[in-house]
């Protein structure tokens, strides 16, 4: 099968001199050659012509399905780009997990897809919003049903290639398998009406969209979209991208509103809402806390801190105001995420330690933020 095929080019390691450029159909031609010798006992040229016809074919195929198509676009740049000798590393045990957790969370998503979205007639926020919207108006006023998983595909080509590009190849290749299983599940599973009051629908719906996108971010992939393009200006750019997506998600309900009604429109409001708050409360990475630790071990506090997070501290002299003691207060912004396991690292190194943790607003500077993987990974 081609996908099969494909997966051989994934294991087989390739190998490039620095001056030797080999494009991607080149790598597929070979590993599909290699596939077909090791069926059977005939010489190499016997397949030469079945190898080729099959790497075309296999282009087509991998286009379609983004997944296998990204990967192979990774081989080609490493090998033009960066002379072969880096590739993505794989853990059968931490992949698996993170293939295995996808898996559900697109399921998960589709489910929310077709037994509340479209029972409320509610359109989320990004790529997945934009999709039903294209598909309703094509059933409506083109009597044409479009499948789910293409339209979703074909909006996901710009931002996956901005993934791709500039964030990380791993972490982009991961998120290809969220769209496509997605879309992939919303068009073969049927849906399940649990209830037709809507303003449930957009409550408990927005928050099983925003409990899915944070599955996918821990486990350092996106559900698509959007998300590539505000992952690649916030960590890329430093700029904040937030009142952007706010304005392509009011451009998708003020013409959902146009076309089929407000009441629809206002109601989705209600499930991005919601699907946003799940989101904050679950997903810490961007968010920051600041830590005053009132010590008398400064240093020590300040190694443990850099240990857990790598994270810097300012050291400030002070007095107690009941026994006017020299006091140290320990001043540091590490991430939410972080934050408990640096506390348990400072109540370890001083029990006695006076700690005051502080939701962070804003950070302006140079704040380290621990990449998710590196790009050219």
């Amino acid at each position: 099968a081609p996908l099969g095929l494909t997966l051989e080019v994934l294991k087989r390691p390739v190998e490039a001199d620095h001056g030797n450029e080999r494009r991607a159909d080149d790598i597929i031609h070979a590993a599909i050659l290699a596939f077909l010798c090791r069926q059977g006992n005939c010489s190499t040229s016997f397949y030469t012509e079945q190898a080729r016809l099959s790497t075309q074919f296999c282009g087509l195929f991998c286009a379609t399905l983004h997944l296998p198509f990204f990967a192979l676009v990774w081989y080609d740049d490493c090998i033009n780009h960066s002379g072969g000798n880096q590739a993505m590393k794989f853990s059968v045990k931490e992949d698996g997990k993170r293939i295995l957790v996808i898996f559900l969370a697109s399921l998960l998503m589709a489910l929310n897809i077709k037994s509340f979205v479209r029972t409320g007639g509610l359109y989320p926020g990004g790529a997945t919003g934009l999709t039903i919207l294209i598909q309703r108006i094509a059933e409506m006023f083109l009597h044409v049903a479009i499948p789910y998983t293409l339209v979703n595909v074909i909006l996901n080509a710009v931002p996956v290639y901005i993934g791709f590009r500039f964030i990380g190849k791993k972490f982009t290749l991961y998120s290809c398998l969220m769209i496509f299983l997605t879309g992939f599940f919303t068009d073969i599973i049927p849906g399940w009406t649990i209830t037709y009051d809507t303003l449930l629908i957009s409550i408990f719906g927005g928050m099983i969209n925003g409990l899915v996108i944070s599955i996918c971010l821990m486990m350092n992939a996106t559900t698509g979209g959007t998300d590539f393009i505000a992952i690649y200006l916030s960590d890329k750019k430093g700029v904040d991208s937030f009142n952007i997506v706010l304005g392509l998600n009011a451009v998708i309900l003020v013409a959902a509103g146009i076309l089929f009604g407000w009441d629809k429109a206002l109601y989705s409001i209600i499930f991005q809402y919601a699907s946003t708050q799940v989101l904050h409360v679950l997903y810490k990475k961007y968010q920051q806390k600041t830590l005053f630790v009132v010590t008398n071990h400064p240093q020590e506090i300040s190694n443990a801190i850099a240990e857990v997070s790598n994270h810097g501290a300012t050291i400030l002299e002070g007095e107690g105001s009941y026994e006017h003691c020299e006091r140290y207060v320990v001043y540091s912004v590490v991430s939410s995420a972080e934050s408990e396991k640096v506390i348990k690292a400072v109540r370890e190194t001083d029990p006695q330690a006076f700690i005051n943790a502080i939701r962070t607003e804003q950070v302006s500077g140079r704040f380290y933020q621990k990449p998710a993987e590196s790009a050219n990974l």
